[in-house]
């Protein structure tokens, strides 16, 4: 039970943390400092989700059930997936390695990649809640 709690903490941080890293970016852009709190909130969320990954494989494990036989499972290991390829993107879009002429395309694929990211968070979110029998 434990782990459970672990799972779910971390989760609901990482999805406060990225609507925080999110609503940054969106309002405050045109200030300085809107892209270190970005990131710094961003990172944070993503390493809360892998670490949100690890304990609900432990759970699986010690309980000896089936691996992602669950719709949870299946948003949460998409999610996971996105979150982490969002911050690649993002990073990508800022690399000096990458053309010019190529950033905005970067830029437009971080853009919708951390949509769809924001929108599985909440999803896998409900889904947990759902299955926990808590809605």
């Amino acid at each position: 039970m434990p782990t459970l709690y672990l799972h779910a903490g971390l989760m609901i941080t990482a999805l406060l943390s990225a609507l925080t890293g999110a609503s940054i970016a969106i309002i405050f852009r045109r200030r300085r400092w809107w892209l270190l709190y970005h990131r710094l909130l961003e990172i944070g969320a993503v390493l809360m989700i892998v670490g949100g990954f690890a304990a609900a494989i432990g759970m699986i494990v010690l309980s000896g059930e089936e691996h992602f036989a669950t719709l949870h499972a299946r948003f949460g290991l998409t999610t996971a997936l996105m979150a982490i390829a969002t911050i690649c993107l993002g990073f990508l879009q800022l690399s000096r390695r990458i053309k010019k002429t190529a950033r905005p395309a970067f830029r437009e694929l971080h853009r919708w990649s951390g949509r769809v990211t924001l929108a599985l968070l909440a999803v896998s979110a409900l889904s947990g809640l759902r299955l926990a029998g808590i809605v």
